[in-house]
């Protein structure tokens, strides 16, 4: 099996091996600072729902779309976890949306009935223009570098380079990779499939505000140690190692909908 690793490898010691130089280690388990994460939060809730604002302003404005149903459209994305909607892949975006846009104008539709005109022409300009701005503003926003949350991946092995790969390849999810942290000496400083290699298991990296465990070979204590240790310092953390399916795992994990909370809230 190739190993796909670049860069020649260092030794451990110092604070400036492993690229550690910025890093805190966990030895004293402090938890990840979540100020960075509520800022970056809001920012890009914020973007999201000004492009959403002005697709319905301009529904409003040029169509005669009701006020009312926009403002519900709006709602109904809020509690749907669509800001910022971290977590969620194009197509799991895309599916809440159109869901929301169908319960408040059929909605409006049973209890309101507008003239046919309106309808025609506001119904399915919702439908197209209501995802192409949000993909529009989530495209300046990653271009950017300035959506989503960083992401550690705890093992550089094969199941950790699969998550990269899917990681990358579901980048509207707004999980964005920035580290690997493994055991093996050799991993050490160099870089897996383009991502460093910063440190073992022991290190935590303050930069990234998601942990995910992808170790599928590890003996459970030393799994739950991790989980209770240094991933417990992450504002959020997944063990994706028993997962057949990491990335269904990983869907809206981090920002979950109102009505998930609320059933989960329920259901403990």
């Amino acid at each position: 099996m190739q190993l796909l690793v670049q860069n020649r490898p260092m030794t451990r010691g110092a604070a400036d091996d492993c690229l550690v130089a910025h890093l805190q280690l966990a030895a004293e388990r402090r938890p990840v600072p979540k100020l960075g994460l509520h800022v970056r939060c809001a920012h890009n809730a914020a973007f999201l729902l000004t492009g959403d604002l002005l697709v319905f302003a301009g529904l409003v404005q040029f169509l005669a779309l009701p006020v009312g149903v926009a403002a519900a459209c709006l709602t109904g994305f809020a509690i749907r976890g669509l800001y910022p909607g971290w977590g969620l892949n194009h197509e799991a975006a895309l599916s809440r949306q159109l869901t929301t846009l169908l319960v408040v104008f059929g909605l409006w539709i049973l209890f309101a009935s507008p003239a046919h005109g309106a309808l025609l022409l506001a119904f399915p300009a919702a439908l197209l223009l209501v995802p192409l701005g949000r993909h529009a503003v989530k495209r300046v926003l990653l271009a950017s570098n300035l959506f989503g949350m960083p992401v550690v991946i705890y093992g550089a092995g094969s199941d950790g380079r699969n998550l990269l790969e899917a990681l990358r390849s579901n980048i509207d999810m707004g999980l964005i990779p920035v580290a690997f942290l493994d055991d093996h000496p050799a991993f050490w400083g160099a870089h897996v499939q383009g991502l460093p290699v910063v440190g073992d298991t022991n290190v935590v990296l303050t930069s990234a505000w998601v942990g995910i465990l992808a170790m599928p070979d590890v003996e459970q204590g030393f799994r739950q140690h991790l989980l209770c240790g240094p991933l417990s310092c992450y504002p959020y953390a997944h063990d994706v190692s028993d997962g057949e399916n990491p990335m269904r795992d990983l869907q809206n994990v981090a920002c979950p909908s109102w009505i998930d909370r609320l059933v989960g809230s329920c259901c403990t």
